[in-house]
């Protein structure tokens, strides 16, 4: 009996040992194939990749070799798997030592040549990787969780130690970034830190080119300049943010922000932030000029301002207006205003922009009825980042515009001023005043709800087929 079971336990181990063999191909790839390797084919971006003993990169991920085949003497094809389970099939011809033809995925053939490093880049130690990189890094989409930190030779990734493999000085597009190879047993992942500053690191990895992250939970999720001033300001966080007017369609008023006020089309500085009672006195000052604003917090989480604290109005910061509340515009264009020569002016400001920045103007293009051209005026943006132009203008139409790190069209009608406010690390924040405030606010609001997949008009989309023409009418007027 004793014989039987040993001979079956050898029976066993030898069925294990065979499954094993399984899951694992016995064809490897030629190590002449392992390196970094730089296509010359593109359009301006990093054309290279790395081919890993054990992994081939696609798309800012590590995909595991699965199933090699050697297809011809020196032709192989071979499917590879990232660590969340996403398949790739590659094809390589070896030409040379120093060449090869690769397609991954769904990437033409392409032939790419061997390097010793990327292109302008070099293999460093950690103790070369800057000390700003080895912070704790956090999540931007308002869960704030601890993502990333370097510790010794490792990185910690959601908890995780992983073993640092490689680090590579890497450029592209002539942008500094770090590569880094890091692995646990046999799961391998790379990460791409780059645009960093002291409070925020941009990482590429899992098919994405870059999420933002910030050092400090406090910070909010997107860029700013000074992150301890943010923590520190004396203006209360129950006051931050853009205030909308709400009898008055939504229509924005006031902007108080961590280092600075807008309001009134103007930038102001704070002089005092005091508590009288249930009342915020709010000094601001200008250029010798000062005004004061008077501010309340309410329950249900609105403000009410005004420049005479008997006469507060309701302020809430949702772009999206109650349903019945709004008041339209019902102000008609007669037939002798439509075309009517004379000149526009579109001002603004610009939130953060960076007056370090190389780009200091803008352009406003405007098509032009009677010529059939497209007429252009360049802005000049000052330091503080307000800008306005002044040109002539035949009807009311759309113009576009073209600033740093923006871009949008914008409603503008002859002898009126458009006044928009923006900010350029948030797109969503965009608001209007002046004249034509009321239509560029609601032209914005329709363009949310039809690309932001948040919000109801996505899904109507979606679901059109499954709704009357009655039953469609209604959902879009929901």
């Amino acid at each position: 009996m004793k014989k039987i079971t040993n001979f079956m336990l050898c029976l066993f181990l030898i069925g294990q040992i065979s499954a094993k063999e399984i899951n694992k191909s016995s064809i490897v790839l030629p190590k002449t194939v392992e390196g970094e390797w730089f296509s010359e084919k593109g359009k301006g971006e990093y054309n290279g990749l790395l081919i890993h003993k054990d992994f081939i990169e696609f798309g800012y991920r590590a995909f595991m070799y699965q199933d090699i085949k050697k297809t011809g003497s020196s032709s192989y094809t071979f499917s590879a798997k990232d660590i969340q389970g996403n398949t790739i099939n590659c094809e390589i011809n070896i030409l040379s030592k120093n060449s090869i033809e690769l397609k991954r995925g769904n990437m033409p053939l392409l032939e790419y040549t061997l390097r010793k490093e990327p292109k302008g880049s070099k293999r460093i130690s950690m103790d070369e990787v800057p000390e700003i990189l080895k912070k704790k890094w956090f999540t931007t989409d308002k869960k704030d969780k601890l993502e990333f930190y370097l510790k010794d030779k490792n990185l910690i990734f959601r908890d995780k130690p992983y073993e640092i493999e490689e680090v590579i000085d890497f450029k592209s597009n002539n942008v500094s970034e770090y590569r880094f190879i890091v692995k646990n047993e046999d799961e391998y992942w790379m990460f791409y830190f780059k645009n960093w500053s002291d409070d925020y690191l941009q990482v590429g990895f899992h098919g994405k080119m870059g999420d933002l992250y910030k050092a400090n939970k406090g910070f909010p999720n997107w860029r700013i300049e000074n992150g301890l001033a943010y923590l520190n300001s004396k203006v209360p966080q129950e006051l931050r943010g853009n205030w909308l007017n709400v009898k008055h369609n939504d229509s924005w008023t006031y902007g108080f922000y961590y280092d600075k006020a807008i309001f009134d089309k103007q930038i102001w500085n704070y002089k005092s932030i005091e508590k009288k009672r249930k009342l915020f006195v709010i000094t601001l000052e200008n250029n010798g000029k000062e005004k004061i604003v008077y501010a309340k917090i309410n329950k249900d989480n609105t403000v009410s301002f005004g420049a005479n604290k008997k006469k507060l109005a309701i302020h809430n910061i949702n772009k999206y207006f109650v349903k019945g509340a709004y008041k339209f515009d019902d102000d008609l264009y007669k037939e002798t205003a439509i075309f009517k020569l004379g000149s526009t002016t579109y001002s603004g400001i610009i939130r953060n922009y960076n007056a370090k920045s190389k780009q200091k103007t803008g352009m406003v293009y405007v098509n032009n009825v009677f010529t059939g051209n497209q007429d252009s005026y360049l802005m000049k943006i000052k330091e503080d980042g307000s800008f306005s132009v002044k040109f002539p203008l035949y009807h009311p139409q759309k113009i576009f515009v073209k600033l740093p790190n923006y871009y949008s069209a914008v409603f503008v009608a002859p002898g009126k001023e458009t006044w928009q406010l923006i900010n350029s690390r948030k797109r969503d924040d965009v608001f209007f005043g002046g004249d034509c405030a009321q239509v560029n606010n609601d032209l914005v609001r329709l363009q949310e709800l039809t690309f932001d997949r948040k919000y109801s008009y996505y899904s109507v989309q979606k679901d059109v087929k499954n709704y009357s023409l009655s039953e469609y009418k209604e959902k879009c007027l929901e």
